[in-house]
């Protein structure tokens, strides 16, 4: 388990978005189970746009769906500033990817 830095961590806090989990937003709700965690979707980035609040079921349940989280946190970033900051990661075409599988099924993201 990754831990959050104490800065972001009372940053977030403050942050409705962090109160429920994203699978809520998209009328998923029924299958949420346990209290909400706050998942690094891409990794050990200790960054703002990269920790979202799933429920445990999505998080270490049967429901995860590490690609989704991922979409959401990407959505979240400003991708120019992760280009310039990490530029060995292809960022540009990890959002492409993940925008072309969840809205193709009609899954935006709500934040």
């Amino acid at each position: 388990m990754q831990i959050i830095p104490l800065d972001i961590r009372e940053e977030i806090a403050d942050d409705p978005f962090m109160l429920e989990c994203i699978y809520r937003k998209i009328g998923r709700g029924l299958e949420c189970d346990g209290r909400v965690e706050w998942e690094h979707a891409h990794g050990q980035i200790n960054e703002k746009w990269n920790i979202i609040p799933v429920c445990t079921y999505h998080h270490r349940g049967a429901g995860l769906d590490k690609d989704y989280n991922r979409y959401i946190a990407i959505c979240r970033a400003d991708i120019n500033d992760l280009e310039i900051r990490m530029p060995r990661t292809p960022w540009r075409q990890i959002k492409k990817h993940l925008c072309k599988k969840y809205e193709k099924n009609n899954i935006k993201i709500i934040h």
